[in-house]
C-alpha cells in the first residue's frame, strides 16, 4: 500500500487521524473506496468532540428562522 508499518501501527492505535490520502489507498488495498475510511474517521472524530463538548452544546439554541 505504500504506508510505513510505523504509520499504520499510529493509526490502529488512535495516535494518528486516517487522511484523505491514507483512505484512498486503504480503499483501494480492500476494495471498498476511500469513503467507508473517511467516514469512520469522521464519526470517530465526532463522538470525542460531543463527549468533550456536551455541557457546552446543551447550552447553544438553534437560530429560528425570520418569517
Amino acid at each position: 500500500m505504500g504506508i510505513s508499518t510505523k504509520d499504520l501501527v499510529s493509526l490502529c492505535r488512535g495516535n494518528s487521524s486516517m487522511s484523505a490520502e491514507l483512505a484512498l489507498r486503504i480503499g483501494k488495498y480492500f476494495g471498498n473506496g476511500p469513503n467507508l475510511w473517511i467516514n469512520l474517521q469522521t464519526n470517530y472524530d465526532l463522538f470525542f468532540a460531543k463527549k468533550k463538548l456536551a455541557r457546552f452544546l446543551k447550552k447553544i439554541k438553534p437560530l429560528k428562522a425570520k418569517r
